[in-house]
């Protein structure tokens, strides 16, 4: 396996307290309140992608009619976390970020036709999303705030802000 830690996120609200949702997918957004970890290739490979606490995420951004097939809370939810901060930070070409997505699913065990369907989906929907400005704001403000903090594993069990 090349995930090396547990996904453990908060639901981020609106001023009102109601669930904040993504414009496009209208999927919920989760803050992660540790950091996530995942070994491309394979454990111990040498090339980890870190994930901060305090970056924002829809997991998989599916259109809401595609739901029934993969919600964004179904099993590729990590993969998806990674493939969000990659899109979001540009720390990789789109391209080799839609295969560490591709890589990640067949790690959690996402059936190859499901894989298949959503690195599809990635490689013909995905170039809108990648590199967003206010995305990238957001994902470099979240990595700034928890290095300032020495990168620890948790920031008192919350999230950076």
């Amino acid at each position: 396996m090349s995930f090396t830690s547990k996904l453990r996120t908060e639901l981020v609200e609106d001023e009102a307290g109601r669930p904040a949702l993504r414009k496009k997918s209208g999927a919920t957004q989760h803050r992660l309140l540790e950091p996530v970890r995942y070994d491309v290739g394979h454990l111990g490979s040498g090339d980890t992608i870190i994930v901060p606490p305090g970056f924002i995420t829809d997991f998989t951004s599916i259109p809401r009619p595609l739901w029934r097939i993969e919600p964004p809370t179904g099993p590729s939810m990590k993969a998806a976390v990674v493939h969000d901060w990659l899109y979001a930070s540009m720390h990789r070409p789109r391209a080799e970020a839609d295969a560490i997505f591709s890589e990640a699913l067949a790690v959690l065990g996402v059936p190859a036709a499901k894989r298949a369907m959503l690195y599809g989906g990635v490689r013909i929907g995905g170039a809108g999303g990648y590199g967003l400005p206010d995305e990238h704001e957001q994902a470099m403000k979240a990595l700034a705030v928890w290095e300032a903090a020495g990168r620890p594993d948790s920031i008192q069990g919350r999230p950076c802000r």
